[in-house]
């Protein structure tokens, strides 16, 4: 949203005055919008609105949308109106590290958004629906990228928690193929690889692989035991996709939201505590 059209902190918090009903759920994204339609219909959501973090107008250093939603956060939590603010994010490392949460901010029940979507459902239709596969492969696919994307999301993890700043996101601008080896839906993560290749991209040097690899064999014993969709990135199970089923990331991320089972979704705890607060009247 162009600037001109963002609203300053103190306007919104005008707009909650002049609105004694008004409600707001605060979102990252235009894909957190579309998600939520569908969860609650825009009918269902009495005096509460639903708006991506990009119409107020609040700078941060980093984090990106993510960290100005937390930022907002904060600030609204310390008003007058704490209790008519909530806010809906991305639990990345946050559940994984134990980390402070706000009271006002509600997490995914997985690591991302695109974690309600690792599902025997969504691939079933995914696949048999959406590719016109063979019955029984939806499985194998699912079985696939959980093993190929789980090791990478430890990855992030171990990054993450010991502040490698790992460069990831530059490393798979190019893809995943090159990480992965073998066909089809026997393909394997080549980690080796991909460790040595995020270290010669930061510092033009491997003098920190052995180290890295201890680590990671360390907190793999004990993030294995976290549940896929706590663990696997988003980004990291589209780009996979992308190479297992042959089509661009982009149709990957639409076929994968056109096949979630909604009323699935709606019965994850913290999916159902936002949409009981949507659609309470106060």
């Amino acid at each position: 949203m162009p600037n001109k059209l963002r609203k300053t902190i103190n306007e919104l918090f005008a707009d909650l005055k002049n609105d004694p009903k008004m409600r707001i759920v605060f979102v990252e994204g235009n894909r957190d919008l579309a998600f939520w339609r569908e969860i609650v219909p825009l009918h269902e959501r009495k005096d509460t609105v639903i708006y991506s973090i990009s119409v107020i107008e609040i700078k941060v250093e980093t984090g990106g949308e993510r960290g100005r939603l937390f930022h907002l956060a904060n600030i609204v939590n310390d008003s007058e109106f704490c209790l008519r603010i909530r806010f809906f994010a991305d639990a990345d490392c946050d559940r994984l590290l134990e980390r402070k949460i706000l009271a006002n901010v509600t997490l995914t029940d997985g690591r991302d958004l695109e974690s309600y979507t690792l599902s025997e459902s969504c691939f079933e239709k995914l696949w048999l629906t959406g590719m016109a596969g063979t019955a029984g492969d939806d499985k194998k696919l699912l079985s696939s990228v959980i093993k190929l994307a789980k090791p990478i999301g430890i990855l992030r993890v171990v990054s993450e928690k010991y502040h490698k700043d790992l460069p990831l996101q530059r490393v798979f601008e190019k893809g995943w193929k090159r990480f992965l080896t073998g066909n089809r839906f026997e393909r394997k993560l080549d980690l080796k690889k991909l460790m040595r290749t995020l270290l010669q991209l930061k510092h033009n040097s491997l003098r920190e692989y052995d180290e890295l690899n201890q680590t990671f064999n360390v907190e793999q014993v004990y993030f294995n035991k976290f549940d896929s969709n706590q663990i696997i990135h988003g980004k990291d199970l589209i780009g996979i996709l992308e190479v297992l089923i042959g089509i661009e990331r982009k149709l990957v991320e639409t076929m994968l939201y056109l096949s979630l089972n909604y009323d699935e979704v709606r019965c994850y705890p913290n999916i159902r505590q936002v949409s009981n607060w949507i659609t309470t009247l106060k």
